[in-house]
C-alpha cells in the first residue's frame, strides 16, 4: 500500500532549536508534526486546501479509533485538552518577550478570574501594566492596559490598547513611564 507520493519529514526532536526554554517542543515544531500527519493521513492531499486536508485526516483517524474500539469524540476531546495545555498563551509569550527586554514581568491572576502578564512601574508609584489576549483585535494579539495607580479600575486610554508583538515592548514601557 502506497500512502504518499512525497517524502514527509518532521523536526529532529533532539535538536535544541525545536525546544523551548522548558525543554518541551515549541508550538512551531508541534505544528510540523501535525503537517506530517496530514501529509500521510489524507488520500486527497494537495487536491484541497489545508483545512480540508486536515479534516479528512481527522476523519480517517476517527475511523481508525472506532475500528480499534475507541470512541472518537472522547479521544478528540482529550486531544483538544492536550493541545490547549501545550499551546503557549499570549500571557506566557508576553512574560518571555518582556523579560527578554529587561522588564520584571510575571503572570498574575486577577480578582476577575483571568491571567495577565503584569509589570509594575519603578518610575510611577502604583502604576502597573497588564497584558492579556486581545481576542482577535485587528491591531494585534496583545491587549495592553496601563493602570494609573494601585486603585485604578480603568486604564489610561492613550497608553493602552491592542498591539502587535513588534510594538509590545515599546507600548508597555510607555505605559510604565508616561504620565496619565
Amino acid at each position: 500500500m502506497k500512502l504518499t507520493d512525497a517524502t514527509t519529514s518532521v523536526p529532529d526532536r533532539a535538536d535544541p532549536a525545536v525546544r523551548g526554554e522548558d525543554g518541551n517542543l515549541t508550538n512551531r515544531a508541534r505544528a510540523e508534526f501535525g503537517r506530517a500527519a496530514v501529509d500521510v493521513g489524507t488520500p486527497d492531499r494537495g487536491f484541497n486546501d489545508a483545512r480540508t486536508d486536515a479534516i479528512d485526516t481527522l476523519a480517517n483517524i476517527a475511523h481508525w479509533l472506532a475500528a480499534n474500539g475507541s470512541e472518537p469524540r472522547a479521544a478528540f476531546g482529550a486531544a483538544l485538552d492536550h493541545f490547549e495545555d501545550e499551546v503557549e498563551t499570549v500571557e506566557e509569550r508576553t512574560v518571555q518577550i518582556l523579560t527578554d527586554a529587561g522588564l520584571d514581568t510575571r503572570l498574575h491572576h486577577t480578582g476577575g478570574g483571568i491571567w495577565v502578564a503584569e509589570v509594575r512601574s519603578e518610575a510611577i508609584p502604583g502604576r502597573h501594566v497588564w497584558v492579556t489576549d486581545s481576542e482577535g483585535d485587528e491591531a494585534g494579539p496583545f491587549l495592553v492596559g496601563a493602570y494609573p495607580d494601585a486603585e485604578g479600575q480603568a486604564w489610561v486610554e492613550h497608553l493602552s490598547g491592542a498591539c502587535t508583538e513588534a510594538e509590545l515592548v515599546d507600548r508597555v514601557r510607555r505605559g510604565l513611564t508616561e504620565p496619565a
